[in-house]
């Protein structure tokens, strides 16, 4: 039999798959294969969780079997998808790609279950893996790949950042994009969208630099408004979430794209990352050209109100150049979430108190602004792991061992289970009660649940201007609720508070 299909899998983020967003890797390395000729198999581990049967019937005709794993919960579905495939069809190679096996091929190879590595942007170094499989040539050539050969590991030269106009136009029947499409505040057929790839910056918590190695690269204006209108005029899509490295860092290319929606009347809500350091330097056109072409949100990289912390992670901003930001985006009626991070570990009582004064200093003056606080994780490849390991922490050696590595969980020796109640009792319930946002005060009037809010809203209140935080009752009976609703799927309608 003549074989000429990839299967690819994208395997469960987390064990209850909430998270359901699109895989961008799998859309782009099946674009890409599919430029070359090459038939696809794909599955998608969070819409099918009883794969194996349709994943059999597919290897036989397999030149590869392709996994896309990031630090986390999905390694240990990559390796059970893994070790179903070597048990029935042991001719087929299992190859690995993604971040974590981009920073840590040999580790990742290590495994009795995977045989090859592509390592870094994936598109060229797969579809030329697949052509040598096909023809049963040599590894030895190919850049950006490791893999065993007579018992040991071959890490082949790193292929260089390709250039993402390059590469065969992203084809939209790839995927069922409809699984994708989900309703969220922006609006009623969101989805989550990639135009780039890369960070020019070195932020010391982030793996992006050991990947990508400082390249940025994103498609040009008119490629992405063509695959906007593709997505407003064939799916419907009303609004659309730049999920990105680091959106904004061609500032003429988002001009051109803010110019193009306007001109071609694209209604669509939008949505990206962005730097502090870039809003603080926006003109006022700019911010106008941004409102005007359906920016309605920006998540903003804060990281932390402690300047020790900033200068630590190389953030190349200061705490009150991100209090400019909040104010220049409130001016324009922009809402933005705060992203910042605590539990650093050179002081980590000081960067979580610093922090929470910065939430609640903005908070308490822009309600409409909103944040997310994550807990320190040293990730692999990125430039604090090595202080981290000084002040205690311990690496897995395992692959299997870093499934439970997210900013999600404790992994660090210098914070507990307490200092975390703390970090989410006031960023989570407190803060964001007491300076609600204009659609939290709404709540206030829906009947009995409204009730509820507008009673936990003047407990909080009196707390925040008080500082009076003894006997928590409030977030014990939140933390309780939320609790609840994860566990039984119930009262999907209270939202988080914003």
């Amino acid at each position: 039999m003549k074989k000429n299909t990839i299967a690819l899998f994208y395997p469960k983020t987390e064990k209850e798959s909430v998270n359901k967003n699109l895989p961008f890797a799998i859309l782009k390395l099946g674009s890409e294969l599919k430029g070359e000729g090459y038939d696809l198999a794909i599955i998608d581990e969070r819409f099918e969780e009883q794969y194996q049967h349709r994943l059999s019937e597919v290897l036989d005709k397999a030149i590869c079997f392709g996994v896309s794993v990031m630090t986390g919960y999905q390694i240990q579905s990559g390796l059970s998808a893994s070790e179903f495939v070597r048990k029935i069809n042991k001719n087929v190679p299992i190859v690995w790609g993604g971040w974590h096996p981009s920073i840590l091929p040999r580790e990742t190879l290590e495994n009795a279950n995977i045989d090859i590595v592509v390592m870094g942007q994936g598109e060229r170094t797969l579809c030329e893996l697949a052509g040598t499989l096909k023809k049963g040539g040599p590894l030895e050539g190919i850049d950006g790949l490791s893999y065993k050969k007579g018992g040991s590991i071959v890490i082949n030269k790193r292929r260089e950042p390709q250039d993402v106009n390059t590469l065969h136009p992203l084809r939209f029947d790839v995927l069922d994009i409809e699984r994708y499409i989900f309703r969220s505040a922006l609006g009623n057929r969101s989805i989550f969208w990639n135009s780039s790839q890369g960070c020019p910056y070195g932020c010391g918590f982030c793996s992006t630099p050991a990947v990508y190695h400082r390249r940025w690269t994103g498609l040009k204006a008119e490629t992405l408004i063509g695959q906007l209108s593709t997505l407003v005029d064939k799916y419907k899509i009303d609004s659309v979430t730049f999920a990105e490295d680091n959106f904004f860092v061609d500032i003429k290319r988002v001009e051109t794209l803010c110019e193009l929606l306007i001109i071609n009347k694209i209604k669509l809500k939008w949505a990206s990352d962005v730097r502090v350091d870039k809003i603080i330097h926006f003109s006022d056109d700019m911010m106008r050209l941004l409102k005007e072409s359906g920016c309605v949100k920006l998540y903003v990289g804060a990281e932390s109100g402690d300047q020790d912390v900033l200068t630590l992670i190389n953030k190349m901003i200061r705490v009150e150049d991100t209090y400019k930001a909040a104010e220049m985006l409130d001016k324009y009626k922009i809402i933005s979430e705060f992203f910042v991070i605590v539990g650093f570990p050179n002081a980590p009582k000081k960067d979580l108190a610093k922090t929470l004064e910065l939430i609640k200093g903005i908070k308490s003056r822009y309600p409409d602004h909103q944040f997310s606080t994550y807990i320190y994780t040293p990730y692999p490849g990125t430039p604090l792991l090595g202080l981290a390991v000084e002040h205690g922490l311990k690496i897995p050696d395992k692959l299997e061992d870093w499934v439970r590595w997210n900013i999600l969980s404790i992994n660090t020796p210098w914070v507990d289970e307490k200092y975390l109640d703390t970090v989410n009792m006031y960023s989570k319930c407190y803060y964001p009660l007491a300076f609600p946002s204009p659609a939290l005060k709404k709540k206030f009037n829906e009947n009995l649940l409204g009730l509820v809010y507008l009673i936990l809203h003047k407990l909080s209140l009196f707390r925040v201007n008080n500082n009076f935080f003894i006997f928590p009752v409030e977030w014990k009976l939140v933390k309780a609720f939320n609790g609840i609703r994860t566990r039984y799927g119930i009262f999907k309608e209270m939202e988080s508070f914003r």
